[in-house]
């Protein structure tokens, strides 16, 4: 038996159904036997919002959390945010 988790982009596809092609195999997939499903990291961003569980891993495990893109995460209190690939850009 194999055991699938989705991660919050696919998952939450999957519950909006915005891609059928995933949702089909996700059937497949269980017809089969095999498991599909989601870690609780995942649940916390589905119900709470997508990236505040990584905001709070970081507020207690790391010094900063590094983003790729403007986030709302600039707005979560106590959270150091460096967006690296804008300090790459400002650099060429």
């Amino acid at each position: 038996m194999r055991r699938c988790l989705l991660d919050t982009g696919a998952a939450s596809d999957y519950l909006n159904r915005r891609l059928l092609v995933s949702f089909e195999r996700a059937r497949e997939e269980t017809a089969r036997g095999n498991r599909v499903g989601i870690g609780m990291p995942v649940l916390a961003e589905l119900h709470f919002g997508v990236d505040l569980m990584i905001a709070a891993i970081t507020r207690t495990l790391g010094d900063c959390i590094v983003l790729s893109k403007d986030s709302d995460l600039d707005a979560v209190p106590g959270l150091a945010v460096e967006n690296w690939s804008a300090l790459r850009e400002e650099s060429l």
